[in-house]
């Protein structure tokens, strides 16, 4: 027979300073179904529900019932939980233990995808901002050189560019690194900046490189813009 109820009914009666016969009066009960509630000898009847939640339960037969609820973030979600419709039934610790272990299971994987939700919403108003930027922008793998970002002014610049190939030979049809280029050294600098010229566009452009974190990872944050354009 399972008393977690019970010893949390005592718990909640005295944290108010209330006697059974107390509580027993402002719940309309006897102080002897009080005294079996605490003592763990019988649980309250369906009846007590809440009138909206009995009409609901009362014509399926249910005797007794366990219910958890889901909560994210503290806000309630739904529940689950075990009704027994042919007789009434006193719940074992087992069952309780079993239905709470389910319940924060649901709860972690409701605030799990929650934080999934926002890294996501995170990474859009980020890919937004650098969209609407007038450079063109890449996001670089300092050791692989490999490209993981493109913002859209450069996709539109460079459309054949694709991600996961060395930056050099994506935008610059290049099979070497390109000399000069401050994403080489940026795990050391931190940042750099110098003059890059792109044969395939016929531009050349002040480049500014910063080491930022993507993905988890440190990266090279590359921020061109024309020659033309610095110099008005």
């Amino acid at each position: 027979m399972n008393l977690e109820f019970g010893k949390n009914l005592k718990k909640l009666r005295r944290g108010r300073d209330l006697t059974q016969d107390e509580l027993a009066q402002a719940l309309n009960l006897s102080v002897q179904a009080i005294s079996r509630y605490e003592t763990g000898t019988a649980y309250p009847d369906i009846e007590m529900l809440p009138k909206n939640i009995y009409k609901m339960v009362e014509p399926q037969g249910i005797k007794s019932l366990l219910h958890c609820a889901i909560l994210d973030e503290g806000q309630f979600r739904g529940f689950i939980g075990f009704d027994e419709c042919v007789n009434q039934r006193i719940w074992t610790k087992e069952q309780i233990d079993v239905l709470t272990f389910l319940t924060e299971t649901l709860s972690v994987f409701l605030m799990k995808k929650r934080q999934q939700q926002r890294v996501v919403q995170q990474a859009q108003e980020i890919s937004s901002i650098l969209d609407n930027q007038n450079a063109w922008i890449c996001i670089v793998d300092p050791e692989t050189m490999e490209l993981k970002y493109l913002n859209a002014k450069l996709r539109n610049a460079v459309p054949e560019a694709k991600l996961g190939v060395p930056c050099y030979k994506a935008l610059k049809g290049r099979q070497t690194p390109c000399e000069g280029c401050p994403c080489r050294e940026i795990l050391n600098k931190k940042s750099d900046s110098t003059m890059l010229y792109n044969e395939q566009v016929n531009i050349s452009t002040h480049t500014e490189a910063s080491l930022v974190q993507w993905g988890g990872k440190q990266a090279c944050l590359m921020v061109s813009r024309s020659q033309s354009r610095d110099a008005i």
